[in-house]
């Protein structure tokens, strides 16, 4: 046995290692059916490149026919591979069954007992020669093309690829574009050995001492790997798969690591307003250049979730995607692309925001009762209060009246009758007085609810302010009702305190109604304090009092408006007997984009604490929505 050097098995050669590479790929991918068949077809196909270049390289005689028999035996798979491969690949596994692979099994067994019984039955050729030209060896077969088996075998390998080639064409015209450029490649590796096959058949082989039928098998691995590094077809997920994706609602993207999009669903081309050929090979960047701030914000995520805002621009309204984003890894852990869902959860928000606005609407309808139920007692006793109180002044003057009569009637009774009307006469001034007080409580509830309503409209005016000095002031204000009342009033407070952005008119009406709160609930002896201090990004005020305490199951609702503590209990001070002094300090606030907590224990006391933002002018407040800033 000895080797020669035969110029043509450089182009076998050449074709050899983009098969190697592909079987290499196909056999690290994750394992399917398609990939499985992919791999098989491969193999068969690098047998016989591999057994006909060791064919053109022997130039002994016995090596040679060894070299042929091995690679017709093995060369005669390749097709039902192919078949197999390509149906799989579409989607389509059911074809592939036990039956239907013993169906094609069939001429290759033939094949295979006409090669190896060749010698006595003479089925594939009726001699085997050598043929010389110069110093190369080339093998020839007697009567080849006459023998049963030879024309078995074109005629199978031409039904196969005409059986390929109506699986893809049909593929192609129910597929809408997202794979053409994929399957159009195959049917090009198809039809490059059949046309070597027909040429050989017909006696057109323009190289006469090469195997041209193989030599096409080589050139049908340029579209192949055309395929291969254009769409990534192995990199990523498995193309099979990529059917499934049609009857999907949601948009897929698959991006390979460039952030070039390799496949899109029908769903994700509606959703762009574009055509397959306009997105397939794109950057994502390009494709949603619209969308800079998403663009720039997931340009190089490969896990996430999130909901996410896209303007319609046929419909002008604003569209909610739940978008996941999902790395693509081969074998070896690596990532090698990333997968974009995108599923319309529009209906949903939208259904939600109605659903918010009917809870805010019964919210709001919840507190108009309980406006009307918590001030129709407030209002009802001053006004009834103030009727009796006319009905006791009219009752009065009708006794100064028949005082004055008997003075008349009998002068000399005039001491007598005189004494009755200075009685009477006091009797109307606590009357009226009575009658001034229930008329100013009447006219402090009502100013207490404009307060509140005026304080929805406010226009708030923000600038760098002292929260000590604010503080200081608001104590000396209530310095002489906490003397009166027997209660220490202390400050705590930090130097040194950071700047905050405030409206000093409004916010020094937080530190007053909680103070008054506290002196008003303190007992005699008690104390009241205000801390001030920064915590993280904020300013902190805090009123703690050793008052009586807020019951734990009125904690939750002493900033609602109109809610109180007692029911019962009379308006002295602006309009926190109302219910509405902590309501308006919650208010104040949240305008300042602050927080307001409280931590009380019955008995012991109440800690109001106010959270503020230090360094930062507040923007517009989104609750309440009438609030705005001025400047």
């Amino acid at each position: 046995m000895y080797w020669q050097f035969n110029p043509y098995a450089i182009l076998i050669l050449f074709g050899l290692v983009p098969l190697l590479y592909f079987a290499y790929r196909a056999y690290h991918q994750p394992p399917s059916l398609a990939g499985r068949l992919f791999l098989a077809c491969t193999i068969a196909a690098i047998g016989t490149l591999f057994t006909y270049l060791l064919e053109l390289l022997s130039a002994n005689p016995q090596m040679l026919v060894l070299w042929v028999q091995i690679r017709f035996i093995i060369g005669i798979f390749v097709p039902p591979m192919g078949l197999l491969f390509i149906v799989a690949y579409l989607g389509m596994d059911e074809w592939v069954n036990w039956t239907n692979v013993l169906l094609l099994s069939l001429v290759p067994i033939i094949r295979i007992f006409a090669v190896v019984t060749n010698d006595s039955y003479h089925l594939q050729w009726t001699a085997y020669t050598t043929r010389h030209m110069g110093n190369l060896v080339f093998t020839h077969y007697a009567d080849a093309m006459a023998s049963p088996a030879f024309w078995a075998a074109q005629i199978y390998f031409l039904v196969i690829a005409a059986l390929m080639a109506f699986v893809i064409t049909t593929a192609i015209r129910r597929t809408p574009g997202i794979l053409r450029g994929q399957i159009v490649y195959f049917l090009m590796a198809i039809l490059l050995p059949s046309v070597g096959i027909l040429l050989e058949i017909f006696g057109f082989n323009p190289l006469p001492n090469l195997n041209f039928p193989v030599l096409t098998l080589c050139l049908a691995v340029l579209p192949l790997g055309f395929a291969l590094f254009r769409y990534r077809l192995l990199d990523l997920v498995p193309a099979a798969q990529s059917f499934v994706l049609q009857s999907m609602e949601d948009a897929v993207l698959v991006l390979d690591l460039h952030g070039r999009v390799v496949q899109a669903n029908p769903a994700a081309i509606a959703l762009r307003h574009s055509t397959p050929e306009a997105m397939i090979g794109h950057s994502a960047e390009k494709l949603f250049s619209d969308l800079p701030h998403l663009v720039e914000r997931f340009d190089k995520v490969f896990d996430a979730r999130e909901i996410i805002e896209v303007k319609d621009t046929d419909e002008q309204s604003m569209r909610y995607f739940d978008l996941r984003i999902s790395p693509l890894r081969n074998t070896d852990k690596q990532i090698t692309g990333r997968i974009l869902v995108l599923r319309d959860v529009s209906a949903t928000k939208w259904a939600e925001q109605h659903e918010l606005d009917l809870a805010l609407e019964r919210e709001r309808t919840q507190l108009i009762k309980s406006f009307i139920s918590d001030t129709s007692h407030d209002i009802m006793t001053p006004i009834s209060a103030m009727r009796i109180s006319t009905y006791l002044l009219r009752a009065l003057a009708d006794k100064i009246s028949l005082a004055v009569a008997e003075v008349k009637a009998s002068p000399h009774d005039a001491a007598e009758a005189f004494s009755t009307l200075e009685t009477t006469i006091n009797a109307m001034r606590d009357k009226s007085t009575n009658l001034d007080a229930s008329a100013l409580r009447l006219q402090t509830l009502v100013e207490g609810m404009l307060e509140m309503v005026k304080l929805d409209k406010q226009v708030f005016v923000f600038t760098s302010g002292d929260l000590n000095q604010l503080a200081e002031q608001a104590v000396n204000l209530q310095r002489f009702l906490a003397e009166d009342k027997g209660i220490q009033l202390k400050l705590d407070l930090e130097a040194s305190l950071p700047k905050v952005a405030l409206d000093s008119n409004q916010f020094v009406r937080v530190m007053q109604n909680l103070l008054t709160n506290a002196l008003k609930y303190t007992p005699l002896g008690g104390c009241v304090t205000v801390h001030t201090r920064q915590q993280d990004e904020h300013v902190v005020l805090e009123i703690q009092d050793s008052g009586q305490g807020i019951p734990a199951a009125d904690l939750p609702h002493i900033f609602d408006r109109m809610y109180r503590v007692d029911k019962t209990r009379t308006t002295e001070t602006g309009g926190v007997g109302l219910g509405l002094g902590l309501a308006i300090v919650k208010t104040i606030v949240a305008a300042h984009q602050g927080t307001v907590e409280v931590e009380s224990t019955e008995g012991v006391g109440t800690i109001f604490r106010v959270f503020v933002p230090a360094y930062v002018v507040p923007q517009q407040p989104d609750m309440p929505a009438s609030l705005q800033i001025a400047g």
